[in-house]
């Protein structure tokens, strides 16, 4: 798309007993090297019901790579994310990209992810924007880190701690 885009989400995730499920709209906004991501919607189940919503900017400073920030809250929960990813255009590797991605929000949620992608299936020529705009939707439904795969929503999950506490005897690792 030259424009952008507009779609609906939802979906269902679940860790033993505890589950959430999320539905709304998102869509994204190219004008020129600059995309501007969002969405909103609703929560429900084991995670706090209410809104979520974020925003995401991207700037691609070349058309191989992106420096972003974005916010998001999930429940009464927020958390912010910055992130960047460059593909070096490796002949031999054409779908290769580094990325890096760093998130915080309240209830002391932290995350720090980098590594290396692979786009698969395109020509060698597509470069990192195309490959964003024509071929990767980001997935609004994530409840992890954020910013080089997800554009939107809440890079901490909405499950209270104290929820997960009860449900596990102690800190459940994989959900935050």
């Amino acid at each position: 798309p030259e424009q952008g885009l507009v779609g609906v989400f939802g979906g269902h995730a679940e860790l033993d007993d505890l589950d959430v499920n999320r539905f709304g709209m998102s869509g994204e906004l190219y004008r020129g090297q600059f995309t501007f991501m969002g969405g909103a919607g609703y929560q429900f189940g084991d995670a706090k019901d209410g809104a979520i919503g974020g925003v995401t900017v991207r700037w691609y400073a070349t058309d191989n790579f992106f420096i972003g920030a974005g916010g998001g809250i999930a429940g009464d929960l927020g958390a912010g994310w910055l992130a960047a990813e460059y593909m070096p255009g490796i002949a031999a590797l054409p779908g290769l990209s580094l990325f890096a991605d760093l998130s915080a929000g309240e209830e002391d949620y932290s995350e720090a992810m980098a590594g290396i992608r692979y786009y698969f299936g395109a020509k060698g020529d597509k470069t990192l924007i195309r490959r964003h705009r024509e071929d990767d939707p980001g997935n609004m439904f994530a409840i992890g880190s954020g910013s080089t795969s997800v554009p939107g929503f809440a890079a901490t999950s909405s499950v209270k701690k104290t929820e997960i506490e009860q449900a596990y005897g102690g800190a459940a690792p994989l959900l935050r």
